[in-house]
């Protein structure tokens, strides 16, 4: 049977030669010859034939044998090979990755440069590495109002980085045009806008980088805001005469705070002063910026006070004089500055203190409290709304404007104004407050004067 299968392999030439060498008929299909060749009376042939057959099965299937180990050993030299490719990817990738954090970290280190490894050996003097002396005078370029302002606005533009993944000294001027944008929804006044703009210039400018401020967008997105939000900022209420008799009203004056603070009250609106010249930004008094016992010499009938710092004047290039009248006794005397004064150094014992105190400090038994401008804030908005006033409408900056509206009404003369205010441009138009009853009762008396021209 075997036989048989070997034969039924070949094809029919193969099959129709052999019969015809065993001399065997060659018609009929490959089963017919393969039955006459296996019934032949001489096999000769047939097992010659079949024993070639065997070894070259035997041969094929050595060879066969041969080259699937030969195919096994050149899969895993291929396996090999691909592996040590992956290899050599990966690592090119690990050099690329970690060349691409170095340039990442030594940007970071140019824009934070506290942040740089220090050198074992002597350091070395690069721009980015100030002088103590050099750094402190960079840090007084601005005065500390403009520091605390600019730092917020610093702070609101690092947010918005800092919400879309942005690296700041990075920020192209889209990202900047992006973030005005989002600031007029919350801004009311382009001026406003224009502030925070200018802080993020100073901020690229300080750091020695292309300003994106300047660049067309950004210009041109400042201008749309100029048309799209109001030009004019929100003025706050003048405090007048009847306002101040409100707050004196709700005053507790059993409360030493209280007697401090009404005394800079009458001091800022009589001599026209900002909040800043009554108040202490710190806890710690500066002689140089503050109000001190030494500040004020009463005579007989005002109180004079030396001023030698403002917003205006902030490296004392001039001393202002500052007059503060005695009224006489009367229904208007709560708002005499002379005898608030008075009472504010004898009751919080201000000349008696071992060394120089806040003029507005509050005296206890554990020493004496200066008045700082978040303490008059306060008890400004306490008062406020217990006099039924709008805290919207009235600051304390509405004292400086009470006073200058208070003289234009008694007719000082507006160069006197600006004296008394130590105003030295126009800026004191805007801190004279002119209702419509004044404007009428005016022209009511232009009318009555006519006659006279």
């Amino acid at each position: 049977m075997a036989d048989r299968d070997k034969l039924m392999h070949l094809s029919k030439v193969a099959l129709q030669a052999l019969c015809a060498h065993a001399n065997i008929s060659s018609r009929g299909n490959k089963a017919d010859l393969v039955s006459a060749l296996l019934a032949a009376p001489d096999q000769s042939w047939t097992d010659s034939l079949l024993q070639n057959m065997e070894q070259s099965e035997q041969e094929a299937e050595a060879d066969d044998n041969i080259s699937t180990e030969a195919a096994r050993e050149s899969a895993a030299g291929l396996d090999e090979d691909i592996a040590k490719a992956e290899k050599e990817i990966r690592l090119l990738q690990l050099r690329k990755e970690a060349a691409q954090l170095k340039r990442e970290i030594g940007d970071l280190q140019r824009e934070c440069p506290s942040t740089r490894p220090m050198n074992r050996g002597p350091p070395r003097q690069t721009p980015d590495r100030l002088s103590k002396r050099c750094a402190f005078i960079l840090g007084n370029a601005y005065a500390p109002r403009t520091k605390r302002s600019y730092r917020s606005q610093l702070a609101s533009w690092l947010r918005f980085c800092n919400s879309r993944h942005l690296t700041p000294l990075r920020a192209e001027p889209v990202h900047v045009a992006e973030y005005l944008a989002e600031l007029s929804t919350r801004l009311s006044a382009f001026r406003s806008c224009q502030a925070y703009a200018n802080a993020v210039s100073l901020y690229f400018r300080a750091l020695g980088r292309p300003d994106p401020c300047e660049s067309p967008m950004v210009k041109l997105v400042l201008r749309g805001l100029r048309r799209c939000l109001s030009r004019q900022q929100r003025s706050r209420e003048p405090f007048r005469v009847a306002d101040l008799l409100k707050l004196h009203a709700h005053l507790d004056q059993r409360l030493k705070s209280d007697i401090a603070f009404w005394a800079a009250v009458l001091a800022a609106w009589w001599g026209m002063l900002r909040k800043a010249n009554v108040t202490t930004q710190s806890g710690q008094l500066d002689l140089w910026c503050d109000l001190a016992a030494s500040s004020i010499v009463f005579s007989e009938y005002d109180c004079e006070l030396t001023v030698r710092h403002s917003k205006t004047n902030q490296f004392g290039d001039r001393v202002q004089r500052v007059f503060l009248p005695k009224l006489p006794d009367g229904s208007l005397g709560v708002l005499c500055p002379f005898r608030a004064l008075e009472r504010q150094l004898r009751t919080n014992r201000i000349g008696q203190a071992p060394r120089p105190v806040h003029l507005f400090s509050t005296w206890s038994s554990a020493g004496w409290l200066p008045l700082t401008a978040s303490r008059f804030d306060s008890r400004l908005r306490s008062l406020c709304t217990s006099a039924g006033l709008s805290l919207r409408e009235f600051t304390g900056h509405g004292l400086r404007r009470g006073g200058a509206t208070a003289a234009m009404q008694l007719g000082v003369p507006l160069p006197m104004i600006k004296k008394l205010g130590d105003w030295k441009g126009n800026s004191v138009f805007r801190y004279l407050s002119v209702r419509d009853s004044d404007a009428r009762a005016a022209v009511h008396g232009l009318a009555r004067r006519v006659g006279a021209l």
